[in-house]
């Protein structure tokens, strides 16, 4: 999809350090891990959008 429509994207399991969370309901982080994963995603974020 990302290659069909052009736009900036990031897939989790493409980057170790964020593809170690468990989702205790199968969808969302707990609020601790939820913390640390935004801290983590963050630079990602950042450079897919040139920032």
């Amino acid at each position: 999809m990302l290659r069909e429509t052009g736009v900036p994207g990031i897939y989790f399991e493409d980057f170790p350090e964020l593809a170690s969370f468990t989702c205790p309901e199968w969808s969302h982080l707990s609020a601790g891990d939820s913390v640390e994963f935004t801290k983590r995603l963050v630079p990602h974020l950042r450079t897919a959008l040139g920032m």
